[in-house]
């Protein structure tokens, strides 16, 4: 397992798809980090993967600080087990999208018996909001989803600052430079997590270099090998290459347990 080597290193480690874990000093924040069943085009937790998390005997799984939604589709969120989560005390605080998690009653409910601190987003479109749960600066802004079928999906980006340096968690947002480049003004990210598609796209490669302007590219998202029904694999390590002279570096976190530094 990679060292934590100063105050300002961080560790990132993917479970499968966009879930990831991020670590720095003594916080745990695992984003997007509960993926449902996924039947064919994702990939989901493995079983293992899945027990050692609600379990937290192993040393990657332990003392989870926080929990991060983009959104509530299945491939990111699964309410069953961010309720294993919450019930088995296994967190501090839960921020996710407000109006779509209405459905999820019962884990709101074990929310309110654990005594969870939960933030429920709902942040105008344009707007960005400040949050400090464990002394962790995170900023969260509204925008919309990728793909015209999913315009009414509640969907939010976060800005995680850990020491001097901002992540920048994209989810599956769409690509619009011009409300990147207003919303992030004047910002500097160390590090954008994209998703293939966010590469893949004419105007996405637009807002990296133009609005989003990091220092490194984290491409997830990306199902295991062997998963049968899509080509995205392939699509991201074509990309990579494809673009590597017109991008900043970029970095694909593709294959369960992976861990990268930033």
């Amino acid at each position: 397992m990679m060292a934590l080597n100063n105050d300002d290193s961080i560790r990132v480690t993917l479970l499968a798809n966009s879930g990831i874990i991020v670590e720095y000093q003594e916080h745990k924040l695992l984003i997007d980090g509960t993926p449902g069943e996924i039947h064919g085009y994702f990939s989901g937790l493995s079983d293992e993967v899945l027990h050692d998390l609600l379990e937290g005997k192993k040393p990657l799984f332990r003392d989870i600080n926080i929990l991060l939604y983009t959104h509530c589709h299945h491939d990111h969120f699964s309410p069953e087990v961010t309720r294993s989560l919450v019930e088995r005390n296994r967190v501090n605080y839960l921020m996710m999208p407000d109006k779509d998690s209405h459905p999820f009653v019962k884990l709101r409910d074990s929310i309110a018996l654990c005594n969870i601190g939960l933030v429920l987003l709902d942040i105008p479109l344009g707007k960005r909001a400040v949050y400090r749960p464990d002394g962790i600066r995170i900023e969260a802004f509204r925008t919309m989803h990728a793909g015209e079928m999913y315009r009414e999906t509640e969907h939010y980006c976060f800005l995680v600052y850990l020491g001097h340096k901002a992540i920048l968690i994209t989810g599956d947002s769409d690509y619009d430079p011009d409300y990147f480049r207003t919303i992030l003004k004047d910002m500097r990210i160390h590090a954008v997590f994209i998703n293939p598609l966010f590469l893949n796209r004419r105007e996405g490669r637009e807002a990296i270099v133009e609005s989003i302007k990091p220092e490194k590219i984290v491409v997830c998202h990306i199902p295991f090998e062997g998963t049968p029904g899509t080509n995205l694999r392939k699509v991201a390590a074509r990309d990579a290459v494809k673009h590597r002279d017109a991008l900043p570096e970029i970095i694909l976190l593709q294959d369960e347990l992976q861990e990268i530094p930033l």
